[in-house]
């Protein structure tokens, strides 16, 4: 393998994690064997691989070590860290079925309020999903049944196993073991919801009086200090020391979501977004530009790249198995129409490649953005399966990239997993995001 096959410069890939019973460095573990297994089908064989360990600040003092696994090339100077963001433990037990039912069912009341104003965004933004028609028309009345649908899964499904437990319980001599079997199926239930509709219900919280809210809060701040310490951004809540620096000085640093991990890894750049717009970043301008000491522009030179503003660094997001439009459809915060003013706060507020979710031809006061759009033409591929229900393409979303996949179907019949192993997707990785010379801007589609 030649060395236009390898990064130019040392990269830095973070993974986050999705839904489901998460457990530590197996995200990690799952991207970093495929990465690896594609370069060498790609010609590599001479790869050697290390576990790291980054010394990082915590908010309140002292340290902390972050594992990755780094990927060598013994013919390149540089190399490829990928690093995982786990969450999971921060919504573990944290949901209740009645919270779960709770949250469903003021979801879908939101949602039928609403409707309209979906069916509005949906046309505006080219929804291709199954609520259209090839013409564009919306199909209201399958909308309606699918929120009826949602709205009854969790006490049906619920309903079906304790009734079925219930039944056991009145069998003679099993009978005896009937309390137990309903205490065990209720514990697995419980489990199974909150691993799945739980962990979407909790960072989709958004009344800011609720303790999840305050989960999500916590489950985004740390996707973002984990991206700013990727960068080597400060502020004045987290000042890098030079001990530190050593670890950080990558070229290039890369976001790959799946699942829910695409929503945190979305939210977490527009948050950087926000700040770097706020001023909050030392050393970096409004427009993302970097600037020396006394506020002048300046270039800088690190992990083998040169940049003259921050996303030329972060200049890459992945995402697969992604809801991102289905959460813009049924799960952004909504507002009445009358609330005008309300809506373009919002609307500025989750920016970042966004389309132009709001129609201002009646509205009589325009509110524009504090933020600037400083990483809307950073590459952003997506990939969706038709056999994967959470996933799907993103309509919603500007300068995305939607790559279909058509595996296999099992007997299972869901393919939410199948990105993990899928091969031509980490080619793409290799080749569109990890070895190109200069910064991964976005590339029209064919």
């Amino acid at each position: 393998m030649d060395t236009d096959s390898w990064p130019k410069q040392k990269t830095a890939v973070l993974v986050i994690h999705g839904i489901g019973g998460q457990y530590p460095f197996s995200t990690m573990d799952q991207f970093a064997r495929s990465l690896i297994d594609s370069f060498e089908e790609m010609g590599l064989s001479d790869l050697a691989v290390e576990h790291c360990i980054a010394k990082r600040e915590m908010g309140a003092g002292g340290y902390w070590n972050d594992n990755y696994i780094r990927v060598i090339n013994k013919e390149s100077e540089y190399s490829i860290d990928i690093y995982e963001y786990y969450w999971a433990h921060l919504t573990e037990e944290k949901m209740k079925l009645k919270d779960i039912q709770r949250w469903v069912l003021q979801t879908v009341k939101g949602a039928e309020k609403f409707y309209k104003q979906n069916e509005e965004l949906a046309r505006k933004c080219g929804d291709k999903s199954a609520f259209f028609t090839e013409g564009g028309k919306f199909k209201v009345n399958k909308y309606r049944a699918f929120l009826v649908g949602v709205a009854g899964i969790v006490p049906v499904y619920t309903g079906l196993w304790l009734g079925l437990a219930s039944l056991i319980s009145k069998i003679p001599v099993v009978g005896a073991f009937g309390e137990k079997i309903i205490d065990i199926l209720n514990s697995k239930i419980s489990s199974s919801l909150v691993n799945v509709i739980g962990d979407i219900a909790i960072y989709n919280s958004i009344d800011p009086k609720s303790s999840f809210y305050r989960i999500r809060k916590e489950i985004l701040s740390g996707a973002v200090d984990t991206v700013k310490y990727l960068l080597a951004l400060q502020d004045e809540n987290n000042v890098l020391r030079g001990k530190s620096v050593k670890n950080i000085n990558y070229g290039r640093v890369i976001l790959a979501g799946h699942s829910l991990g695409s929503q945190i890894a979305f939210d977490a750049i527009n948050r950087l977004t926000q700040m770097i717009s706020s001023g909050e970043i030392a050393g970096v301008g409004p427009i993302g530009n970097y600037l020396t000491p006394e506020g002048g522009d300046v270039r800088v030179n690190t992990g083998g790249a040169r940049f003259e503003n921050v996303s030329e660094k972060l200049c890459g997001l992945v995402t697969f198995g992604s809801p991102l439009d289905k959460i813009a459809f049924f799960l952004r915060q909504q507002a009445p129409d009358e609330q005008y003013l309300r809506l373009q706060i919002l609307q500025n507020y989750h920016s970042f490649k966004q389309k132009e979710w709001l129609g201002f031809s009646g509205i009589k006061y325009r509110l524009e953005s504090p933020y600037k759009r400083i990483f809307d033409n950073i590459r952003w591929y997506n990939y969706h399966d038709a056999g994967d229900p959470i996933s799907g393409r993103l309509d919603y979303y500007g300068n995305v990239i939607n790559r279909r996949r058509s595996y296999k179907k099992k007997w299972r019949g869901f393919t939410h997993g199948d990105y993990w192993t899928d091969k031509e997707m980490f080619r793409e990785i290799i080749t569109d995001f990890i070895i190109p010379d200069g910064p991964t801007e976005h590339l029209r589609e064919n």
